[in-house]
């Protein structure tokens, strides 16, 4: 699971109830979210990995800014390295 910088931001209101303000916000956050998700994808399908093979498993944006891959614990070390990657954890099923 790769994190990035930006996390994203709750405001606290819920949907029902939330203002037109709050709601410009949390979409114009989701924006930045996807833009960074997408921006770091692309230099992880791009890199040189020690083992190659990447697959893309889902994303998440809500909660915590992060893609989760299933590749070799060899790539590790490279996928930390990368531009945007804050961090980088290994997931069990």
């Amino acid at each position: 699971m790769f994190t990035f910088g930006s996390a994203p931001q709750a405001s606290g209101a819920t949907p029902l109830t939330a203002s037109p303000s709050a709601r410009s916000a949390a979409i114009s956050q989701l924006a930045t979210v996807k833009a960074q998700q997408a921006t770091v994808s692309r230099a992880i399908t791009s890199a040189k990995l020690p083992v190659p093979g990447l697959k893309e498993i889902y994303r998440v944006q809500r909660v915590l800014n992060g893609i989760l891959y299933q590749t070799d614990g060899a790539n590790m070390a490279a996928l930390r390295a990368l531009p945007g990657v804050k961090s980088v954890h290994v997931v069990y099923p």
